[in-house]
């Protein structure tokens, strides 16, 4: 994910009824991009964003990003990789602005930007 210089500490947690939350992201700052994991069979993942500003205030955003998984085989000795296609991105305004989609498809090219994250500046 790539878009704004983060200026607030970030965290981010993945909400999983399924299995449990799970902290992806741990206080990151200064940052203008970042990796995330994809769940593997899920139609749709998502994602708690905990801002924290210098002076202790802390605000949340939630992302959801709907998508299809295609299994890859490549070899037959190894277990199958998931591909994704996403096809939605929802998410509140509290901090955030926009996500553009840059590239929906999701593989194993980990050099490929999929997402533009832009914060708005005026809250």
């Amino acid at each position: 994910m790539k878009g704004d210089t983060l200026r607030d500490t970030l965290t981010i947690i993945t909400l999983r009824p399924d299995s449990g939350d799970a902290v992806m992201l741990n206080r990151l700052i200064g940052a203008d991009h970042f990796f995330l994991p994809v769940s593997y069979n899920n139609d749709a993942d998502q994602l708690l964003f905990l801002y924290t500003d210098t002076t202790g205030t802390e605000r949340r955003d939630t992302i959801t990003m709907s998508k299809t998984n295609q299994k890859q085989f490549e070899g037959i000795d190894c277990p199958p990789t998931f591909f994704h296609t996403v096809t939605e991105m929802k998410h509140t305004r509290h901090r955030i602005d926009s996500i553009v989609i840059r590239d929906p498809n999701i593989d194993n090219n980990e050099t490929k930007e999929h997402f533009y994250i832009y914060f708005n500046s005026t809250r």
